[in-house]
């Protein structure tokens, strides 16, 4: 009979390359909850301010979200929805062999400085290009039977794009745009800043402007205080069970005979 030769296993000793990404893994998670934590006693810890009487430094303000000039406000190109900020993506059914999959094939986003207004007036909110969370979606799609809606059409073609193959058949697209309505009540932890040469855009607080750039993270959140300081616990949770899990497994890895 002939026996086959069979490889000897591997050692952990040979090969230390797992048991480093499982301590490396646990750090960085240990890091990452530890950054949650903070996060969380900072959202219940700092007051909320009213804009009319804020300080330089770490606030919390809670108001409505508003253009900052009424040509400001724009209108959804997917949603035709009025909307203080959007962000919109495009995607394509593409075969590829016998393999299909939807592609991205564009992305934009109109993002520019808000206002957030409570009773004693209004500040206006600098997010330096940052991407911004959406309160609202709206989808669309179209196929080889399903005509895009006219406003959709003309969007493509305002991105010199075309929703017809070259046989004049519809091609399977989606369209996906998250946007944010005036007036909506929102959240924002930020940092008050102080600029003279700013012109009065804000009421009650003229020469003060929130920025994320400051000591503390820049949040802008959808609902109540104890949501959000719940939601970064439960991350702060998951991100330490995580990490003790890891290490836990590369200690037992590298004691293992």
């Amino acid at each position: 009979m002939r026996v086959l030769s069979r490889s000897p296993p591997v050692a952990f000793e040979d090969n230390p390359i797992p048991i480093v990404l499982l301590f490396l893994g646990g750090i960085v998670a240990f890091i990452f909850s530890w950054k949650r934590l903070q996060l969380a006693w900072l959202v219940r810890d700092t007051p909320t301010s009213k804009v009319a009487s804020m300080a330089i430094g770490p606030v919390e303000v809670r108001g409505r979200i508003e253009p900052l000039t009424e040509k400001a406000l724009a209108v959804g190109p997917l949603s035709q929805r009025p909307c203080v900020w959007y962000r919109y993506e495009i995607k394509e059914l593409r075969q590829s062999g016998k393999n299909r999959s939807w592609v991205t094939v564009k992305e934009g986003k109109y993002m520019p400085d808000f206002l957030l207004r409570d009773e004693t007036g209004a500040i206006v909110v600098r997010h330096g290009n940052r991407t911004l969370p959406h309160k609202e979606t709206t989808e669309l799609d179209s196929g080889t039977f399903d005509d895009p809606e006219p406003h959709v059409a003309a969007f493509l073609r305002s991105l010199d794009m075309d929703h017809e193959t070259w046989l004049g058949f519809n091609k399977s697209m989606r369209f996906k745009e998250y946007f944010m309505p005036p007036g909506t009540e929102a959240y924002v932890l930020a940092t008050a800043e102080r600029d003279p040469k700013a012109p009065r855009t804000a009421e009650g607080n003229e020469n003060l402007f929130l920025t994320p750039e400051g000591r503390i993270p820049f949040v802008v959140h959808f609902g109540q205080e104890t949501d959000l300081i719940g939601k970064y616990r439960l991350q702060f949770a998951l991100l330490l069970a995580g990490g003790i899990g890891a290490l836990a497994l590369a200690i037992a890895l590298l004691t293992s005979p």
